[in-house]
């Protein structure tokens, strides 16, 4: 794909452009956080051009959405609200690429970055 196929179609209300994006495991969709909406843009991506197709603009429920991340499986995104002190989970449809609150949060002081992690059992 060219960086232009990239360019999420959506214009945005905010005054910074999308900062953090990434592709769930499916390569179907690309999120990107959008810092001054206190949003996440979810766009689908055309398999025959790869061309990006909005989806929707997701709220954080929280201020200044400064990192997230999509579980290895795509199920959950888990976003870092700086100025809203805490870690938002969402689930996400496979589908649709879509986000729903899941309603758990973690309460912790200016987060700026979240990641999966694999542990080996024993």
């Amino acid at each position: 794909m060219s960086r232009r196929s990239l360019r999420c179609p959506i214009r945005s209300r905010a005054t910074t452009p999308a900062r953090i994006s990434t592709f769930p495991p499916d390569g179907k969709f690309l999120y990107g956080s959008n810092r001054g909406h206190d949003s996440l843009v979810v766009c689908r991506i055309d398999p025959n051009n790869g061309l990006l197709e909005p989806v929707e603009y997701a709220p954080t429920l929280g201020g200044h959405p400064r990192n997230f991340a999509v579980s290895p499986d795509g199920r959950f995104v888990l976003v870092a609200n700086r100025d809203g002190n805490h870690i938002v989970t969402f689930s996400r449809d496979a589908d649709t690429g879509k986000l729903l609150p899941t309603g758990s949060e973690l309460r912790v002081s200016k987060p700026v970055c979240v990641r999966f992690a694999a542990f080996a059992s024993e």
